[in-house]
């Protein structure tokens, strides 16, 4: 993410999501665009919320809900165009 610190690798990932308390839901942001890509992303970092930061076919979503229905999913919402707000 831009106002991140890049890409951090998916072992990394792993570890802060196993060490968090149980309370806390770890979120990973993912490219996948995929069911299966996006739900082996989540099993190798031990999520239990997914944020999927590109245009996905809701298809692909009501499968991964098939997959994973413990998975929280939140997908970001592209607003584009010449009517899109500007910073």
């Amino acid at each position: 993410m831009p106002s991140g610190p890049g890409v951090i690798a998916d072992d990394a990932i792993r570890a802060i999501a196993l060490a968090m308390p149980a309370a806390v839901s770890g979120f990973l942001l993912t490219q996948e665009r995929t069911a299966e890509a996006i739900a082996h992303h989540v099993s190798r970092c031990a999520v239990s919320t997914v944020q999927i930061v590109n245009h996905v076919d809701p298809g692909e979503l009501e499968r991964l809900r098939a997959m994973m229905p413990w998975l929280r999913i939140v997908q970001v919402i592209h607003v584009e165009g010449a009517d899109a707000p500007s910073s």
